[in-house]
């Protein structure tokens, strides 16, 4: 009598399936392997890297500072030296002091060899003011100031002079009256109080000078004579020579330096540009302290100080703060120079010595070596049959989900079960979140899923960077091709999308051949001008390859136009409970499109606002085109064209050079100086090879201003 077969149902064998935790394996597998790893490499290594980099900062930052200290001793010791030489000359006659041609001769000398004087004056107890004043490199200016004391103001002389051939031409005079009383300037009064006068000079406290801009304070000493008290000699000296001593300096070196004062304002920096900012308060310039900069090692010093409450009105010897940061380790070095309560703060960044630990590495692998391989073979045996293979193919699996590639999700069979379950898990994940792939942006539909949440209308206010493109000649290409364009259309967005998706951008929506997208939403970025700019870049290289093959094959040549601002606005699902879009809405965003419309102006591909300048100018190479008008604001805002990438933060770009003289053009035009205007601009085109849009345009500009005026002039006479 046979015995009837016993079968196990497919549910129930699954039920039975040996499986172990992944806890219980992840945790055997990963004691092992930590306590031999971190036994054998860890804690010698730390040692010996630790040491050695530290060794390396301390040598490098003694050099440094000795090297700006050096520099700032230098700057004021030549300055005192020219003083003293100017008084004596005054004092003992060899310049006649009631000659006001020969005293004005006198200082002309010194403010041309001097690049770091502003000024060079005297002012006399009479109430005169004489005075040369630095324009720039070639361009100087005497003024003569005579006080009237019955008419209690003082006519005033203006000779502007252009230096060539180290020869001295005067360009124009200008006259004027003032209430200018030299005896009323606080240099002035203090130079005659000090119970040092006439030995020992007084020294004002740092400022931004009214004339140009730029950072400095003034020495004044008074001048004396047997007949009695003739005036004060005064000298202003620009900063911005210590600026560029830091510049050079930091050339070759890795991190930065930054001269400050104790309440953390600074006074010189690798970029002079950014040593001042304008007030929010009253709109004026004034000293930018370390906390209000953009630039990331500047932040890094601002942190320092926070997180080691270190009080530098105190400070009397070097002190050295490790700060962790966004990209690693840095260190932070605080010494006063001497001077004024000045401070001289270095930030390296340990990265850079790197190269000195991967030699101590060496040293270390010999001893290592046995011991890693044995734990290294155990450990790939053992988790690569219960972890790494199905891990792998999870992670593949993770990874097409955060691309929404959910067409490639599969079920991944493991013997662990919370692998197993996990599998299933992400198949499930995939299919809901397929639902809403075609219809919201992939990053908002990551959020909803994550937190279980339905789509409401709503908004919020955040700091957006918003990205307009707009295709070049589109009307003729679309009449040329009629229905054959959809699919050379079709193309273009895909692979505008691709490039935007690449740098974290999220795309709004298609409006015809435009495209709106932004970033900072749903997700923070704290990058987000940084990658838009580089989103941006990036399509117009697509674009200019495609354009070329386009040629070759006869197909339509798409070239887009685009605009990029950074600025607060609502974001959020907009219209109603039935139909909503998830868009931002604000004045930045017209102001993108219409960025996006001005390249057309100024035959430009790229035009950014000031705010994405700001945020990232150490990034990227950019220049100034032009200020425009805005609808809504009575002064005009700034527009930049974005032209390049740098290869690392505030690191120069070769073959870039044209920008500044560009902008010295945009300088001489707001000064009016148009014919000086024109060359800087024709020297732009040349140096991009003939053609340069934006310099066509101020070029014209200026013949029309210049056109103006002459026949304003006419009219006059």
């Amino acid at each position: 009598m046979s015995m009837p077969s016993l079968e196990i149902e497919p549910d129930v064998r699954k039920k039975i399936r040996f499986r172990i935790g992944l806890k219980i394996s992840f945790v055997l597998v990963t004691l092992f392997v930590s306590l031999a790893s971190a036994a054998a490499i860890h804690l010698p290594w730390y040692y010996t890297a630790t040491n050695n980099i530290k060794d390396l900062v301390s040598q490098l930052n003694t050099e440094i500072i000795s090297g700006i200290s050096n520099e700032v001793s230098d700057v004021f010791s030549s300055t005192q030296n020219v003083q003293q030489s100017i008084k004596e000359a005054l004092r003992d006659g060899v310049v006649d002091v009631t000659s006001n041609e020969q005293v004005l001769n006198l200082f002309l000398p010194f403010i041309k060899t001097q690049d770091h004087f502003s000024w060079i004056s005297l002012g006399k107890t009479n109430g005169d003011f004489l005075g040369v004043n630095r324009i720039d490199s070639d361009k100087f200016r005497s003024v003569e100031s005579l006080w009237s004391p019955t008419l209690k103001q003082a006519e005033r002389s203006w000779k502007y002079y252009v230096v060539q051939d180290n020869n001295n031409y005067l360009i124009q005079r200008k006259f004027e009256q003032q209430n200018y009383d030299a005896r009323e300037r606080p240099w002035y009064k203090r130079a005659m109080e000090t119970e040092t006068a006439g030995s020992v000079p007084i020294w004002t406290d740092v400022y931004v000078f009214a004339t140009n801009s730029r950072p400095g304070l003034n020495t004044a000493l008074r001048l004396e004579k047997k007949s009695g008290d003739v005036g004060v000699v005064s000298i202003a000296i620009e900063l911005e020579r210590l600026s560029s001593y830091l510049k050079e300096k930091f050339k070759d070196k890795p991190g930065t330096a930054v001269i400050i004062r104790p309440d953390q304002s600074m006074l010189a920096f690798v970029d002079a540009s950014e040593v001042t900012m304008t007030s929010k308060e009253n709109k004026k310039l004034q000293l930018r302290k370390l906390g209000d900069s953009y630039h990331p090692l500047l932040s890094v010093a601002a942190q320092a100080l926070r997180e080691s409450d270190l009080d530098l009105s105190t400070l009397e010897e070097t002190a050295q703060v490790d700060v962790s940061g966004v990209n690693g380790t840095y260190f932070v070095t605080f010494s006063p120079i001497g001077r004024e309560g000045w401070i001289a703060t270095t930030i390296i960044p340990e990265a850079a010595f790197l190269d000195s630990i991967k030699r101590n590495n060496q040293i270390l692998i010999g001893a290592i070596t046995i011991s890693v391989l044995l734990v290294i073979l155990l450990a790939i045996y053992v988790s690569r049959k219960l972890i790494v293979q199905p891990v792998s193919q999870l992670i593949k699996q993770t990874k097409a989900i955060e691309r929404f590639d959910l067409e490639h999700v599969n079920e991944v069979g493991s013997h662990i079960a919370e692998l197993d379950d996990l599998s299933t898990a992400f198949k499930q994940m995939s299919n809901g979140l397929a639902a809403f792939q075609k219809y919201l942006p992939a990053d908002l539909v990551q959020i909803l899923v994550k937190n279980n949440q339905l789509a409401q209308v709503g908004g919020i206010n955040r700091t957006m960077t918003i990205f307009f493109s707009d295709l070049e000649g589109f009307t003729t290409i679309s009449e040329t091709l009629g229905p054959g364009l959809v699919p050379y259309l079709s193309d273009y967005l895909k692979d505008m999308s691709a490039q935007i998706d690449a740098e974290n951008g999220t795309i709004d929506k298609f409006i015809g051949d435009a495209i709106m997208a932004f970033w900072g939403a749903p997700n923070v970025n704290d990058n987000q001008a940084t990658d838009a700019c580089r989103a941006a870049l990036r399509c117009n290289r697509l674009l200019q390859q495609q354009a070329e093959q386009a040629e070759k094959d006869g197909k339509p040549v798409f070239r887009a136009r685009i605009g990029l601002n950074t600025g607060r606005v609502i974001v959020g699902n907009i219209g109603s409970d039935k139909r909503m879009d998830y868009t931002v809405l604000g004045d930045p965003v017209n102001l993108a499109a219409r960025l996006e419309a001005l390249n057309k102006i100024y035959d430009t591909r790229i035009l950014i606002g000031a705010t994405t300048f700001e945020f990232s100018k150490y990034e990227m190479v950019i220049r100034k085109v032009d200020s425009v008008n805005v609808k809504g604001k009575d002064q005009k805002t700034p527009i930049y064209e974005l032209l390049s990438e740098r290869p690392g933060p505030g690191m120069a770009v070769p073959g870039f050079e044209w920008i500044a003289i560009y902008e010295k053009g945009l300088d001489m035009m707001e000064r009016h100086l148009y014919s000086e205007a024109i060359e800087m601009f024709n020297d732009t085109a040349k140096a991009r090879g003939g053609y340069d849009g934006p310099s066509k345009v101020m070029i014209e500009r200026c013949v029309n201003a210049m056109s103006e005026r002459t026949q304003q002039t006419d009219q006059l006479t």
